[in-house]
């Protein structure tokens, strides 16, 4: 005798394992295959990919098999089988007078179907002689349901790959459409910046030249004071600015041009602070001197200059802007509280100067912002085309997962066209609401075949005359059906997939035991 494998606590769990093993012994390993493709990733069936309780459901699967052939219930005696063609009485094959019907199944005596011949094929012959009666194929077989299901698993994990190349194609899609709004907008900053800077030199240069001021002079002066900051080349540039600094708009002309040198791109610390010593020189000079319209222009360009130093500073640089900072603070007459401040705080004080310069520039920035928004709409467009075309794409090959889905429950139950309630014939476009009754395969309730509905109904595209001739076969079979229903109502109640129940085990094995015998 085998020794069960301890079963899960968890009487849900438990549930789920002894009804999925139930179904697979009745109905074949296709059942099981059906079931890892619809609840792959779902942690409550890891029993079935070697996980915990894998043991156990295997015992179950084994069990229930061993009970079906001790109750001779399969394969043949199972009302979920078709009989083998070669099986059937010889008084049934004789049905040539039927018409055929545009369907693959029709009912024939109880727990037996047939298989309409599709137009335009050929009869099978058995031993020679050719079968009078309106089947052309055998029914599946159990290795041709195998086979069915697997290739329609191949197919459903090909879909996959496509649906998920497609859901990684949106998503690179979104990223680069970030990484082109990110690249966009610190290219439109530096477009602002280098038409600002033209727009700069081209004011400066007209300022220069109203006032006399010659530029070029100017920077053979400064020069040296960058290359080398001698004692000799900063006293030569303080003279010569305050030679030219006679009033508020030449001295305003000559220290914009002090801070450009200062600011212009790829300059080292070294070169600003030696220009940044050259400013505290003439800073000295103008609160000697009382030289109020020189000192409130250099406050100006005092703070973006030392700001910016500040920013590509190292520690130990970082420390002699310090000491000359601690200098600044010590005398009142240098410069105010409000200005220590900002030279206090690099970071905020260098961002408001960018930010007065664009507000000075406003037609320079709208030009480029404009530009750059028509541009990254356009991505968006482009972008939204594409998400739609992709989930459009998703959508249809999940369709088609469905139906290959129920064409693979097809295989496995082939006889479900007789089992599953049926409305009457109903126009094509109505068809598909019929089929949406059919419970999904392991959703959270998946009843017994045979339980679901109060009434049994004839397959769909079969016609009334067809399906009711036959002398009350079909009214017959569905008042057993009742019968049936009615046996097996708190059966089906209280024993649902995926939920506990309180009725105690051998009073769902006695039920179950008497279910086989109807």
């Amino acid at each position: 005798m085998m020794d069960s494998p301890p079963p899960p606590r968890d009487s849900s769990l438990r549930n789920i394992i002894d009804k999925l093993a139930e179904f697979v012994a009745r109905n074949g390993p296709e059942f099981e295959m059906i079931t890892k493709q619809k609840q792959r990733g779902n942690p409550k069936f890891d029993f079935l990919y070697g996980g915990e309780f894998a043991d156990y459901y295997q015992y179950r699967v084994t069990a229930e098999q061993n009970f079906l052939k001790q109750q001779g219930t399969i394969p043949q005696a199972s009302p979920h089988h078709i009989t083998p063609v070669h099986h059937l009485p010889q008084h049934h094959s004789q049905q040539s007078s039927l018409p055929p019907v545009p369907h693959h199944f029709t009912q024939g005596p109880q727990n037996q179907m047939h298989i309409i011949q599709p137009p335009g094929m050929a009869q099978n012959s058995h031993d020679g002689n050719t079968l009078n009666i309106n089947m052309q194929q055998p029914p599946p077989t159990a290795n041709n349901s195998a086979n069915i299901a697997i290739n329609i698993t191949g197919q459903i994990e090909a879909i996959n790959i496509q649906q998920n190349t497609l859901r990684e194609q949106i998503h690179q899609s979104e990223s680069n459409l970030s990484a082109q709004h990110s690249a966009m907008m610190t290219q439109q900053s530096k477009q602002i910046e280098e038409a600002i800077e033209t727009a700069q030199n081209a004011q400066l240069e007209k300022q220069a030249e109203d006032n006399s001021i010659a530029l070029r002079e100017f920077d053979s002066i400064l020069q040296p004071i960058i290359e080398s900051c001698t004692k000799d080349s900063i006293s030569a540039g303080k003279n010569w600015i305050l030679q030219h600094s006679s009033d508020s708009a030449k001295s305003n002309v000559v220290l914009q041009y002090l801070l450009k040198k200062a600011l212009v791109n790829g300059s080292t610390f070294q070169q600003k602070l030696h220009l940044i010593y050259l400013v505290n020189d003439i800073l000295h000079h103008c609160v000697r001197k009382n030289s109020n319209d020189l000192k409130n222009n250099l406050e100006n360009v005092v703070i973006p200059m030392f700001c910016s130093a500040d920013l590509i500073a190292s520690a130990d640089q970082r420390a002699k802007l310090t000491k000359l900072l601690s200098l600044w603070e010590s005398k009142a007459k240098f410069f105010d509280a409000c200005v220590i401040s900002k030279l206090q705080s690099p970071d905020s004080s260098m961002q408001e100067y960018k930010t007065n310069l664009q507000n000075l520039h406003q037609d320079i920035v709208t030009k480029f912002a404009q530009t750059t928004k028509a541009t990254l709409e356009n991505y968006q467009k482009q972008h939204q085309v594409f998400i739609q075309h992709a989930t459009q794409q998703i959508t249809q090959l999940e369709q088609q997962k469905q139906q290959m889905e129920q064409q693979m429950l097809a295989s496995v139950l082939p006889n479900a066209a007789a089992i599953l309630p049926v409305t009457p014939t109903l126009p094509p476009q109505q068809q598909q609401s019929v089929m949406s009754k059919i419970p999904s395969l392991m959703a959270q309730k998946v009843s017994m075949p045979g339980t679901d509905d109060d009434e049994l109904i004839k397959p769909p595209g079969v016609d009334d005359a067809n399906y009711s001739s036959g002398s009350g076969v079909a009214t017959n079979r569905n008042h057993h059906y009742q019968q049936q229903q009615q046996k097996n109502q708190q059966y089906d109640n209280n024993i649902n997939f995926g939920q506990s129940s309180n009725v105690p085990q051998h009073a769902l094995d006695s039920m179950q035991q008497q279910q086989q015998q109807q």
